[in-house]
């Protein structure tokens, strides 16, 4: 569900907000003082207990690491969506939804140049396989991102 929030976070309306500690899985224990770790090897018994996301660390020990995979995973998002110009300002239109987990589509349309962008989000946790409908100006698509391997590792306390 984090990866599925971050990629929603890059690609809809809004701008991203990414706080320190995210890209390294921090988790925090609530309320915002709880959720501002240090990167740098804590002694805080509050934050040493928390299980962080995508590793085996834990807080006691140094957590700037760029090959983290929610580091990655949000440098590639920023990534995109500095590349599409319709990510950052274009007009959303919802294609395709759902009451329950399932398929989300949605279009993101620049402005100026009115490049269409299309992403589509599982919210299941099954595979799933739907037509999509889109502008009638795409005469090609091209995949700018691939669907994400799920992941997560966790320390076991």
């Amino acid at each position: 569900m984090l990866r599925l929030a971050h990629a929603m976070m890059f690609t809809m309306r809004g701008v991203p907000v990414v706080y320190a500690g995210d890209e390294q899985g921090f988790t925090g224990d609530g309320g915002d003082q709880d959720a501002r770790e240090d990167q740098f090897p804590s002694k805080v018994a509050s934050y040493n207990d928390n299980v962080l996301v995508g590793t085996t660390a834990t807080t006691a020990q140094e957590n700037f690491d760029s090959t983290h995979p929610l580091y990655r995973e949000i440098a590639q998002l920023s990534n995109v969506r500095r590349a599409y110009s319709a990510l950052r300002r274009g007009r959303q239109i919802i294609r395709n939804t759902a009451d329950q987990p399932g398929l989300l589509a949605i279009s993101r349309i620049d402005p100026e140049t009115a490049q269409e962008v299309v992403i589509a989000f599982n919210t299941s946790s099954q595979s799933l396989e739907a037509s999509v409908e889109v502008g009638t100006a795409i005469t090609a698509l091209t995949q700018v991102m691939k669907p994400a391997r799920r992941w997560c590792r966790r320390r076991v306390n």
